[in-house]
């Protein structure tokens, strides 16, 4: 039978989800305890972090003639923050081949936003990748922190994109081997997933750092910014932080579905981080 949404899924599989989807789109998932725990807390803070994040998940404003036609024109559009949004046919498309410049721990923030099927933001370099539509979707990214960082993002948010799209990234996910992980990767090998827009219209992080490079492991953290809530914009700056790992594996980076646990940590200042120039 066919499911409506990734978080309709019943069982011991729904607690994971609601983990993935809390610290994947609020952070307000649990840190180190169990997966159990962690469904509880995110469940008992969502309506609230909702309502903190809505505004900052509007939809894109148009600033010019959306083109979908892979014709070789590329139009923009801008985000809720005022950022470009490159449209470049259905998928987005690579910008160049592969070619890492400088230390491979630093973050390259130049950096540019595709729209991919009509509202997923997807992250690109020049020359860190993604170099590849693979099934759909961006693969192939530099052994650098910024590709780790950018198939990161991109491989998770299409773990929501629904139809082919979700097993072609879950191709990409380290689920572990709990009996709660195989039967949620096999979940997410179901092509008849309906795309979850809520979750997939999240705007792009505004920075990012590197806590951990080794050559065939990263942990990356990435800062998104708070609007506001039912009562307007907020009077200071805050920033929800994701965090996650990247494994080496087969010529590509591997996200590590688990470490989404560690995510969820609030802050009110970014000094030493890396802001992506867009």
């Amino acid at each position: 039978m066919k499911k409506s949404t990734l978080i309709q899924t019943i069982g011991a599989v729904i607690i994971v989800i609601l983990l993935l989807v809390v610290a994947f789109l609020l952070g307000k998932g649990s840190s180190n305890t169990a997966t159990e725990q962690a469904a509880e807390n995110a469940t008992k803070s969502e309506a609230a972090a909702t309502t903190e994040t809505t505004a900052a998940t509007t939809t894109e404003t148009s600033t010019t003639t959306r083109d979908n036609n892979n014709d070789g024109v590329t139009t923009y559009t801008t985000d809720f923050w005022g950022r470009p949004v490159a449209h470049n046919g259905e998928t987005g498309k690579p910008l160049g081949k592969l070619a890492p410049k400088g230390d491979r721990c630093k973050i390259n923030p130049e950096i540019i936003i595709q729209d991919s099927y009509n509202g997923i933001n997807t992250l690109w370099s020049k020359n860190d990748g993604a170099s590849k539509i693979t099934e759909g979707i961006p693969t192939t990214y530099a052994r650098t922190a910024t590709g780790a960082a950018l198939a990161g993002w991109n491989y998770r948010i299409f773990l929501f994109a629904g139809g082919s799209l979700t097993p072609a990234a879950a191709k990409h996910i380290e689920f572990g081997d709990s009996p709660n992980m195989r039967t949620l990767r096999k979940e997410m090998s179901d092509p008849n997933m309906d795309r979850s827009e809520l979750y997939t219209i999240t705007l792009v992080p505004e920075a990012v750092r590197v806590l951990s490079c080794k050559e065939d492991y990263m942990v990356i953290e990435m800062a998104h910014k708070y609007f506001g809530d039912e009562n307007g914009k907020f009077p200071y700056d805050k920033w929800d932080i994701m965090r996650f790992s990247m494994m080496w594996r087969n010529g590509d980076w591997v996200y590590d579905f688990e470490s989404l646990k560690a995510s969820g940590e609030i802050i009110t200042n970014i000094d030493g981080w890396t802001r992506w120039q867009f």
